[in-house]
């Protein structure tokens, strides 16, 4: 601990001094944080239980294959820039399908083999989205970047990036919540907005009379992959991007502006002579880092409640229940939770892909994903419904008679394991396995 302190200590004397020679304000100090989002998963009973969640079959239950990465970036003055989204597939169904011709996705979007920000990545929501956004606020001016100290962000060259973006790396591995302001409670809030809209937008579809059976018959004319929330279909990678947006846009509730602030108040990273919104008092600053309020947690609860009541008198023609209740608690509820069960199980489903048994059980399957990789000579392949489509064309441009290439392969092995590690100590992995992942990574060299 005195180590950390001391680490810090020498970060913080970094930042200020920074901050102090390029004279730079609130408004040009900006901190980017990831986080995965299971954008499709609804709660269920395994959630319940930490029993259930340290075991691998309960993993499994709460895991969802459609997971997308989510870069948020906020300034110390509270405003707010774009979004940014990185999934796995190329080019998803619903934005072929879903959008206007010659519109692209609201937020910006790129995709990568496990979803997940990695270097290159990283280094293009600098340029395609922070950056823009950055000079058309204030010009081409110095800003500084404050990025979690993992190598997925240390990695990045300063030939890579804008001239007057000065980016310093934030925090020791493990310990991005002490510090880190897009970590003091803002990206929880972000994941609850999230998840309030998801159930509400399910709840206006099922409880209107006849509208989930009009939506029904829109959604079987269209392409798998495509069916998404407002058909009563599964939400779609577009959808969350439709949600996200609505929730990171809304002044008036979850994300808002004062709250951007109240968690910069609450990091303390700022050198008392920079004003961060006096109006904003000390009394003010959030309690919670990953646990939503009690006032969240009994609007997700009478959600739930209330899709249970209409959910059981909706079927399709062969007397099933809508797709995107599949697997959920409102699909089983034969012997209804108890209150405190109930609240647990929303509490633990709006940070689940932040909880430590998901994040060591995500770097454990990447893990064996590259073993069937080296051993089958094969190319790690998407499990995601809505990539079926564009996984096929790749596949269709000529691959599928290619002979296994044992170089690529090797490369592929590498470039894996660097983004696991990545991951792994970005998310605060147990040790056992960042070291058996940079074992992995010095052995295969």
């Amino acid at each position: 601990l005195a180590e950390f302190h001391k680490t810090i200590e020498e970060l913080l004397a970094e930042f200020h001094k920074t901050i102090e020679e390029l004279g730079v304000p609130t408004d040009r100090i900006y901190n980017a944080e990831q986080t995965g989002l299971y954008y499709t998963k609804l709660p269920n009973r395994v959630y319940v239980s930490k029993a259930n969640r340290n075991d691998t079959k309960g993993c499994k239950q709460m895991k969802s294959k459609d997971r997308i990465t989510v870069m948020v970036c906020i300034a110390a003055s509270g405003s707010k820039v774009p979004l940014a989204v990185v999934g796995r597939s190329k080019q998803p169904a619903a934005f072929k399908y879903e959008l206007p011709q010659g519109r692209g996705p609201p937020i910006r979007y790129a995709n990568q083999n496990d979803a997940w920000f990695g270097q290159k990545v990283t280094i293009w929501s600098i340029h395609q989205v922070f950056w823009p956004w950055h000079v058309s606020q204030h010009g081409d001016v110095w800003a500084i970047l404050l990025l979690n100290n993992c190598s997925a962000d240390t990695d990045l060259e300063e030939s890579h990036l804008p001239r007057k973006l000065k980016i310093i790396f934030f925090s020791p591995p493990n310990l991005t919540s002490r510090q880190q302001p897009a970590d003091m409670g803002m990206i929880t809030s972000l994941k609850v907005g999230y998840r309030t809209y998801l159930l509400s937008n399910l709840l206006a579809l099922y409880d209107e009379e006849g509208c989930y059976e009009h939506a029904e018959a829109a959604r079987k004319r269209h392409p798998e992959g495509c069916g998404c929330i407002n058909y009563g279909g599964k939400a779609t990678v577009l959808d969350a991007m439709y949600l996200l947006l609505k929730v990171w846009e809304d002044e008036s509730n979850h994300v808002t502006s004062e709250y951007v602030q109240q968690c910069w108040r609450k990091a303390n990273i700022v050198p008392a002579s920079v004003d961060i919104n006096n109006a904003v008092g000390l009394a003010s600053v959030p309690e919670k880092d990953k646990k939503i309020s009690s006032a969240e947690c009994d609007e997700l609860c009478q959600l739930i409640n209330s899709l249970v009541l209409v959910s059981s008198n909706i079927r399709d023609n062969a007397n099933n229940q809508p797709p995107a209740l599949d697997e959920s608690y409102v699909a089983d509820t034969d012997t209804p939770l108890p209150q405190d069960d109930m609240r647990t199980m929303l509490s633990n489903w709006v940070t689940i892909e932040d909880n430590e048994e998901m994040v060591e059980f995500e770097a454990q399957e990447e893990l064996n994903k590259l073993d069937e990789t080296v051993i089958g000579g094969g190319g790690m392949e998407s499990d995601n419904d809505e990539d079926a489509e564009d996984d096929n064309e790749e596949v269709a441009a000529g691959e599928e008679n290619a002979t296994p290439n044992l170089f690529q392969n090797h490369m592929q092995v590498k470039e894996n394991l660097a983004e696991i590690q990545r991951f792994a100590s970005q998310n605060g992995c147990p040790r056992e396995i960042i070291h058996t992942v940079t074992s992995e990574t010095f052995h295969i060299r």
